[in-house]
């Protein structure tokens, strides 16, 4: 894999990159109710860190509006000009697209218009070398999926992620999609098994050398937070925690947009309590520098605060103070060090915290001040951050992309053989409608050439029902359904012979079927091969059922209800046909299935090595390929169907390294040394 250098080397210019999100000035932030505020603040500072690291910037982006008729605008204008970005760089050149701000309207006008939108950019101007996105959103994939026919690496900036697990496992889903994924949260980076990936968390502008002005110890004590005032921030555990406190020289300042009905009460009955509302960065600054002690109260046991990084951890620490903070999951393990956690998200326990603070000694309090600085000058600065991104993207994706071809040995394309060749040449040539037609006939022909026409008008009704046929290419009468899926599949891998386009020699004596469906190229392989022993896993129920039903009269083919990753753990399936896909979740949930790694699998299974490993899951090699080991020495060929532009690139780095060279046959990928 190339250094950052030497990808700069080979590019010769800097980063060319595109960013999905908001960035306003801080009048409109402030104006206007749809703009999160720590969403500008953290956006402005990764851009700035960019820049700083000789990224070119583009920004794709609307202007955020409350639903239609609670938001002012039925429909929102769109507009070209600059995004302002702190630093000496100046502002960056921008484009907002117009929308319709209507129920059940928005997200799909959006999307529609932040396609367009990119697909102009790239016809009228340079490409950008990846597209970055702030969170997955539909206008999000919508842009994913242009940028992956130009070949472009699509990268998701996760902040935010849904707390609900099924929620959630889709979104995993589209990470799938992506060339690479950047993490905020500590727990979401663990979590995803997909490569590559990075954690970023946030940054600070400026790390200060010592604690920004030190209160006095014979004036008010000022307790100090700002952010949102909705549940997931956890303003209301912070009130109850003042409530225990009964100091009078204590002072509670919150700062954030919007309302919050415990703190309208809060301020009738204690006036302590003091309320500024969203303010400009300057008075920000003023009443921060004031503070005795900062409190991140975000509780834990709120949905989705285990996939959010709480960046006001970082603003807070920027001014070298005590920060009091519960440890979400979001929150990387080294901060415990940093700040005073609090391990229970009660007020009691937030109250204790904050009076130990309160209680420190001048000298152990510029004790923790310079361990706070140490540690945001040596990790945490947005220039530093900025490196980091770029670096990343330079060598784990970015690089992948743009000089594969000229990459050393261990990086080799796969080869399209002379017939794919031809059938790409004709794909480029027609409209996506004329190639469609042309295959349809070509399937057509292939069953008609092979099976007869009888056999066409049998395939040919697709009305569900379920039925047996002697296939020519099949020792044993086949078991499907008469659906697109089913039959589109026979005449693929049964007709056509897609698994047969490179034959290994000798004749293979072991063969993994991984995603077997309902067991057409098991049974292929066991006409084939007749003497082979062959293991096909297939995690879908129903799949499953018509795999064993057509593996039982082989006895060399064995099926086994699991899915193929790269440990041992449970999986959930969803979708249903060809379509199906796992990803991995709790082992007490329902509806789960076992999954096995390769190594357990060989060991289950009594082989020692693999002639033949087909693989069509569904997006999960990339992550049996993330944890790649001496397994992959002891498989002669891989046939496998990758499912994204990324994973391709992923499975070519990676069998290269072994000494695999790929060649491709339609969507197929055949690699043998």
């Amino acid at each position: 894999m190339n250094t950052g250098s030497d990808a700069e080397e080979q590019s010769g210019r800097n980063m060319r990159l595109l960013w999905l999100g908001h960035l306003f000035d801080e009048a409109t932030a402030l104006s206007c109710p749809a703009i999160s505020l720590a969403a500008n603040r953290w956006q402005s500072g990764l851009i700035s860190g960019l820049r700083d690291a000789g990224c070119e910037l583009r920004m794709l982006g609307h202007m955020p509006e409350q639903l239609w008729p609670r938001g002012k605008n039925w429909y929102v204008c769109g507009q070209k000009g600059e995004a302002p970005v702190p630093g000496a760089g100046g502002p960056i050149l921008r484009e907002l697209v117009p929308y319709l701000n209507l129920p059940g309207l928005r997200s799909h006008v959006l999307a529609r218009q932040y396609a367009r939108a990119l697909a102009r950019s790239l016809r009228e101007g340079p490409h950008p070398d990846a597209v970055l996105t702030y969170n997955v959103l539909p206008h999000s994939l919508a842009v994913a999926r242009i940028a992956r026919r130009f070949a472009i690496p699509w990268i998701p900036v996760i902040a935010d992620a849904p707390g609900d697990p099924a929620a959630y496992r889709r979104l995993e889903q589209q990470f799938m999609q992506a060339a690479g994924c950047v993490f905020l949260s500590w727990d979401s980076f663990e979590r995803w098994n997909g490569t590559p990936k990075l954690h970023l968390d946030g940054g600070v502008i400026a790390a200060p050398e010592r604690e920004l002005d030190v209160p006095l110890h014979d004036g008010p004590r000022i307790i100090f937070f700002s952010g949102n005032l909705g549940p997931y921030a956890g303003v209301n555990l912070l009130l109850d925690a003042f409530a225990q406190m009964h100091d009078p020289d204590l002072r509670l300042w919150i700062c954030g947009k919007g309302s919050n009905a415990k703190l309208a009460q809060a301020l009738r009955k204690d006036m302590r309590i003091t309320f500024f509302g969203g303010v400009s960065e300057q008075k920000l600054t003023e009443l921060s520098r004031q503070a005795w002690v900062m409190v991140n109260p975000r509780p834990g046991h709120v949905p989705g605060n285990e996939h959010n990084f709480p960046s006001k951890v970082l603003e807070y620490l920027a001014y070298g103070k005590p920060v009091v903070s519960t440890m979400t999951l979001g929150l990387a393990p080294c901060y415990r060090d940093i700040i005073v956690p609090v391990d229970t998200d009660t007020p009691q326990a937030l109250a204790r915290k904050i009076q130990k603070v309160l209680d420190l000694l001048p000298d152990e309090r510029a004790v923790l001040s310079r361990r706070i600085c140490q540690f945001l000058i040596m990790n945490k600065t947005w220039q530093m951050q900025g490196s980091r991104l770029t670096k990343w993207l330079r060598t784990e994706v970015v690089g992948l992309h743009e000089t594969g071809a000229s990459r050393s040995a261990a990086n080799h394309p796969a080869i399209p053989c002379s017939g794919d060749w031809l059938r790409r040449t004709i794909r480029r040539l027609l409209p996506t409608s004329g190639y469609n037609r042309l295959a349809q006939h070509m399937q057509v022909l292939s069953v008609v050439r092979r099976e007869g026409f009888g056999s066409l008008r049998i395939l040919g009704k697709l009305d569900k029902a379920e039925i047996e046929v002697r296939f020519r290419n099949l020792e044993h009468p086949f078991r499907f359904q008469r659906t697109e899926g089913h039959v589109g599949t026979i005449i693929q891998n049964v007709l056509r012979e897609e698994y047969g386009r490179f034959s290994p020699s000798p004749p293979p004596r072991v063969i993994i079927d991984a995603g077997a469906f309902i067991g057409d190229v098991s049974c292929w392989f066991g006409s084939r091969y007749p003497h082979a022993t062959i293991v096909g896993l297939e995690p879908n129920g129903e799949n499953f059922r018509f795999a064993s039903m057509n593996a039982a009269a082989y006895g060399r083919i064995q099926m086994i209800q699991k899915g193929l990753w790269n440990r041992t753990t449970r999986l959930i399936v969803s979708g249903s046909g060809t379509g199906s896909q796992v990803t991995e979740t709790d082992c007490g949930e329902t509806g789960t299935v076992d999954a096995i790694d390769v190594p357990s699998l060989m060991a289950w299974a009594g082989i020692s090595e693999i002639d033949i490993m087909k693989m069509d899951i569904e997006g999960a090699e990339a992550v049996v390929f993330s944890s790649p080991g001496d397994w992959i020495n002891h498989v002669g060929m891989f046939i496998i169907e990758p499912h994204s532009p990324a994973i391709e690139q992923l499975l070519q780095t990676c069998l290269g390294r072994y000494g695999f060279q790929g060649r491709r046959y339609r969507s197929l990928l055949y690699f043998r040394r």
